[in-house]
């Protein structure tokens, strides 16, 4: 929740017709749905059928997407379709992260650089990862952790549901999943894009040829 559209630089050269949005700014308090559907206005108009998928919250985000877009299959990538997967620490954190000071929140940004990438990212992508959190406000941060603790989840968007994840991933653990990933990654880091770029573009192109 601290990464932008640069995180998924492995699957650019892949993928030519990927699109990234960027991030919009929320509202306050606003329903992970609620984002969903402006995110989905502030993309070019297009009627043609999609894959859409993402990592971590950006999977949740397309999971709420894909009840706006003519979507044919959803890909999440480390991600969950409810918070209850997520890990119950970083849940009990995010009323405090709510009420902390800013310099408070500067300061946790700094002790998660020290986290982030774990579990075989490539140094050159930790750097990466660990620059794009440095950068992310204070305000999108607060509201991520808001939006996944209070988002109902999707159990059916509607349209099949692709899911990658790896087994050392220790924000989203597998083990507390509602259901089996399509395909399990051993090793696999929470930011599995980065971790395992080729297992991950391999079931992507699978997908995308096969829904």
């Amino acid at each position: 929740m601290g990464v932008d559209e640069r995180v998924f630089g492995p699957q650019r050269a892949a993928f030519p017709s990927l699109e990234v949005p960027s991030w919009i700014k929320p509202e306050k308090n606003e329903s992970m749905g609620h984002y969903a559907e402006r995110l989905v206005a502030s993309l070019p108009r297009s009627s043609a059928p999609t894959v859409v998928g993402g990592l971590s919250i950006g999977g949740m985000m397309a999971l709420e997407m894909a009840r706006h877009l003519n979507a044919k299959s959803v890909v999440l990538i480390g991600s969950c379709d409810h918070p209850s997967a997520t890990l119950p620490l970083l849940r009990m954190g995010e009323p405090i992260g709510q009420v902390a000071p800013d310099v408070v929140m500067r300061l946790g940004k700094r002790v998660a650089t020290l986290f982030v990438g774990r579990g075989g990212v490539p140094v050159v992508h930790r750097r990466l990862v660990q620059q794009m959190l440095k950068e992310m406000s204070i305000e999108f941060i607060r509201w991520c952790g808001f939006a996944i603790t209070h988002w109902q989840g999707v159990a059916d968007p509607g349209v099949p549901v692709r899911h990658i994840h790896g087994t050392r991933d220790w924000v989203i653990p597998i083990s507390r999943l509602r259901r089996p990933p399509t395909k399990i990654v051993q090793g696999g880091a929470h930011v599995l894009n980065m971790s395992h770029e080729r297992e991950v573009n391999e079931f992507v192109r699978d997908v995308m040829e096969n829904t």
